[in-house]
């Protein structure tokens, strides 16, 4: 039978920020699939049609129901709930645990009572990873501004430059100040079309190729907005005190050979190092992962166990981990200094790799 699930809802901060995310198998006629949205009381508030295709991921064909997508959408509430049907037939019935479960009284669902799959809060959502079995919380859309890298970014190892996706805990990278270093943790995060969608704002960020000079970058490049390079610059030195500096890409956007994309899908990845360290990423000089409690609070519960098997000291005080490698900009700190540098035509970035040596 084909696969046909709810993958993702958002329900709370205003019925322009809900959403609900479809999955159904590739290809698989959606004409007779509808989205009823059911009020606390079991009345229906809105019944809604697929509309078209977002995206397409791992054989499954996503859609997405909210304000843009839908005349008939208006919202979601915490006490309301979501029905899927497929043809006449209730395929699931859900609703969230902030209120009880919902008993229908009219359309598709009645005489049905909802499954509660949990509490997102705060505007997050809730999103499956195994077709609706269970979900979990997925942080705020900001979280996935998470400084990180998307695949075909190229490392430099002691052995060459190497794709991201495929290296592993373990493997040695090159660092800037500290020589060979161990990766101690990979992680990778997968952006739906759906929530890129419905949240333009965590899209990648686009490096053109020689943006900072002759191969910096040495290739095209994707990072998320958050994501931080590193700037040597005097006009730097004279604002903020440092001649090296990280900077929020997203502050460096200039609609050119910088510039939000528009994918239908991507995968952001971590790399998590002993220390936060400046490495270099298709030649040009970045940022490690770095797990500020702000960031580790926006991460799955999944992922910042895997982090604290690591690094237990993190789970009480984050800032065990130290600070960054060098100063790190906020976003308007950095479109300050950007439009500075833009403005007296100076874009020197750091050298390329040194000392090889493991510490």
């Amino acid at each position: 039978m084909p696969a046909l699930y709810i993958s993702e809802v958002k329900y709370q901060g205003g019925a322009v920020l809900d959403f609900i995310e479809v999955a159904v198998t590739t290809g698989t006629d959606v004409s007779n699939i509808q989205v009823i949205i059911y009020n606390a009381d079991g009345t229906v508030r809105s019944t809604n049609n697929l509309g078209t295709i977002v995206s397409t991921l791992d054989g499954k064909d996503v859609y997405v129901i909210d304000t843009a997508t839908s005349a008939t959408f208006n919202g979601l509430h915490k006490l309301g709930g979501v029905a899927l049907v497929d043809n006449g037939t209730v395929d699931s019935f859900i609703s969230f645990g902030n209120g009880s479960p919902i008993s229908a009284t009219e359309g598709p669902a009645s005489g049905m009572t909802s499954n509660q799959i949990g509490q997102a809060g705060g505007g997050r959502s809730l999103e499956t990873d195994d077709d609706g079995a269970t979900y979990s919380v997925q942080a705020n859309p900001n979280s996935g501004t998470i400084p990180c890298f998307t695949p075909g970014t190229f490392i430099a190892t002691p052995i060459g430059e190497r794709l991201i996706e495929d290296l592993v805990p373990g493997d040695l990278v090159i660092t800037r100040d500290h020589g060979l270093q161990t990766i101690r943790w990979v992680g990778h995060k997968v952006i739906t079309g759906a929530r890129l969608y419905a949240s333009p704002h965590i899209r990648p960020i686009q490096i053109k190729k020689d943006t900072f000079g002759t191969s910096r970058p040495n290739r095209d490049m994707m990072v998320s907005p958050q994501h931080r390079i590193v700037i040597d610059n005097d006009i730097a030195d004279k604002t903020y005190g440092s001649y090296q500096v990280l900077v929020p890409t997203k502050s460096l956007v200039n609609k050119t050979t910088i510039a939000e994309t528009d994918v239908t899908k991507t995968t952001y990845i971590h790399l998590l190092f002993d220390h936060h360290e400046i490495i270099f990423a298709n030649g040009m000089a970045t940022e490690s992962f770095h797990p500020s409690k702000t960031i580790l609070n926006d991460l799955t519960q999944i992922i910042q166990d895997e982090i604290y098997e690591i690094f237990p000291e993190l789970r009480t005080r984050p800032v065990q981990y130290g600070p960054t490698a060098i100063p790190a900009l906020s976003v308007s700190e950095g479109q300050h200094l950007a439009q500075s540098i833009w403005e007296h035509g100076k874009t020197t970035y750091n050298a390329a790799p040194q000392k090889q040596t493991r510490h």
